[in-house]
């Protein structure tokens, strides 16, 4: 956020610079927002279903699936491992690894967290719910016709990178701008 602000701001400098009294605003939002917008103008071309979770309910979704969970120690901080789930579903999507991975659950840490992705998923799927992270396999790029440039990223993750190319597959121009060298 902090970023697009700066963005704006840069902007708007240079076009006061050029003599400029008016001027459009560019368009720019965190990869979160985007894929938000891309969802929900998805929907409404009917090319998506479900409704949007943002990730203030999602985060909420998973404390109290982690709290009402019977296995869980008592010794252990609901909201401390609900958010460490959350992150640890949002990982799961960042980096492509299937659900199933989870079934050869080697340790306990692992066996509850892959109860409490079954357990997402049902009330998701019951709900009619789509989260951010599932929404980035299925958004489609023509939302974002003409194009998109893509800053301020150190690296994408794989998700991110496997959805820049279907788009980019897909005829939309995919502009990515090198991150500034910051000493």
């Amino acid at each position: 956020r902090r970023l697009a602000h700066h963005l704006r701001a840069r902007h708007d400098a240079d076009c006061l610079a050029r003599g400029l009294e008016v001027w459009d605003t560019p368009d720019i939002v965190t990869w979160d927002e985007l894929i938000e917008r891309m969802f929900a103008l998805d929907r409404q071309a009917g090319r998506l279903e479900g409704r949007w979770l943002p990730a203030s309910a999602s985060q909420l979704l998973w404390a109290r699936i982690v709290r009402d969970d019977p296995e869980r120690s008592p010794l252990v901080s609901p909201s401390g491992v609900a958010r460490a789930a959350f992150q640890s579903w949002r990982r799961l999507h960042d980096y492509c690894l299937p659900i199933e991975t989870l079934a050869a659950a080697d340790s306990p840490e692992t066996e509850a967290f892959a109860r409490w992705c079954s357990q997402y998923l049902a009330v998701l799927a019951s709900r009619d719910w789509v989260d951010g992270p599932q929404a980035q396999s299925q958004v489609h790029g023509i939302a974002a016709a003409p194009g998109l440039e893509i800053l301020g990223f150190d690296r994408l993750t794989p998700l991110q990178e496997a959805l820049l190319a279907r788009w980019a597959a897909t005829g939309l121009e995919v502009r990515r701008v090198p991150s500034e060298a910051t000493p």
